[in-house]
């Protein structure tokens, strides 16, 4: 696939780095202003660093942006007169709307709301999606990217802003949970090396239980809580 990323801030590096590391990417354009917090990314094949954003535009079919909300419709305007039939338009730009892009870029373009968060760097992104009424012919395109970065689910635009709270700022939630947990294991003893890799392991195998299983919560919590036992009293 022909990709550029539109404005490679920190959520657009971690896209650029799930692209490369799972193979994705036929070529792959990296824009931005100030390029020298990008060159990291100049030694891998098929990746081209540029601050031309008109220039990515050309040479790409799936173009993904990732700019400050503020800057997207002056972006927008610059590139919709080189914009084709071929290109698919996925916007992570929070809180911009379709029928927004549509205003500047015209009903007829695909386009595609992407929500993913920043495990798309390790392919472990929950990604939520919408599209404009053409943007379903080429939503098989944008699970199909997205997929290959984690797991990805379409859901209408008025919930897209749900999803940024859940899935998005989600991570910094899961996060502070860790921490939490990694505090804890110290104060009951644990050296923090030790401690942090207990509570990672912890919350990745919690996940893996419920993905593999099927299983509510509420089931795998049965299986480990027993009367007067440990686990109901530090639940309660």
């Amino acid at each position: 696939m022909k990709i550029a990323i539109i404005g490679t801030g920190n959520l657009g590096q971690s896209i650029a780095k799930g692209l490369i590391t799972t193979n994705a990417i036929t070529t792959l354009y990296l824009t931005k202003r100030n390029i020298e917090s990008i060159q990291d990314f100049e030694g891998y094949k098929k990746v081209i660093i540029t601050s031309d954003n008109v220039k990515a535009v050309k040479h790409s079919d799936i173009l993904i942006f990732g700019v400050q909300p503020a800057h997207f419709e002056s972006i927008l305007k610059d590139i919709s007169s080189f914009l084709t039939e071929n290109h698919v338009i996925i916007s992570t730009v929070t809180g911009f709307t379709i029928s927004r892009i549509e205003a500047v870029v015209g009903q007829e373009q695909f386009i595609i709301r992407a929500m993913p968060n920043t495990a798309i760097a390790v392919g472990k992104s929950m990604t939520c999606l919408c599209c404009n009424e053409n943007g379903k012919k080429r939503i098989k395109i944008s699970e199909a990217i997205f997929n290959r970065l984690g797991t990805s689910i379409s859901i209408p635009e008025s919930q897209m802003q749900a999803a940024t709270v859940i899935c998005a700022s989600g991570i910094a939630f899961w996060m502070r949970l860790i921490r939490a947990t990694t505090q804890a294991a110290i104060q009951l003893g644990f050296d923090a090396k030790e401690a942090q890799e207990l509570a990672m392991h912890t919350c990745e195998g919690a996940a893996n239980l419920l993905i593999k299983t099927g299983n509510h919560p509420e089931q795998e919590i049965d299986k480990v809580t027993t009367p007067k036992g440990c686990t109901i009293e530090g639940l309660n």
